[in-house]
């Protein structure tokens, strides 16, 4: 499948050891994960800003992102899809390459549930829908 991981979900799975980077490592793994340069700054900038993770540390990263998912293009999304016009990029990144699911804790874009037939769910959401998969 083709998975957008939101920047909140990243940041997570960069900087703990929980569900996020559990869901982060099983979304490389198994998946392919499709985000935007505009995902990878708001990453980064969160990082930098709110962790203060050094740069070269954060540049690490952003060549991580560079590498390891598929960086795409946002499409333009009309901008009363949702209230965070910030999340329209998230949006626009899921819809430019078909994704099938986008990943995120942010309630403006799980209250919408859907965009453009892009399921979005929760992180514990999509752990859970995967682990029964494999059984």
């Amino acid at each position: 499948m083709k998975i957008v991981l939101d920047s909140n979900v990243i940041v997570s799975a960069f900087g703990t050891q929980g569900l996020c980077s559990k869901v982060f490592t099983h979304c490389l793994f198994e998946h392919e994960i499709v985000i935007s340069e505009f995902i990878i700054e708001e990453v980064v900038k969160t990082l930098e800003e709110k962790f203060k993770i050094p740069k070269q540390k954060t540049k690490e990263h952003r060549q991580f992102l560079m590498e390891e998912t598929k960086v795409v293009i946002p499409m333009n999304v009309p901008t009363d899809v949702c209230k965070d016009p910030k999340d329209l990029k998230v949006l626009g990144t899921a819809w430019a390459d078909k994704s099938d699911i986008i990943i995120t804790g942010d309630k403006h874009l799980l209250s919408l549930k859907e965009f453009k037939g892009v399921s979005i769910l929760g992180v514990r959401e999509f752990w859970e829908k995967s682990r029964k998969l494999e059984k």
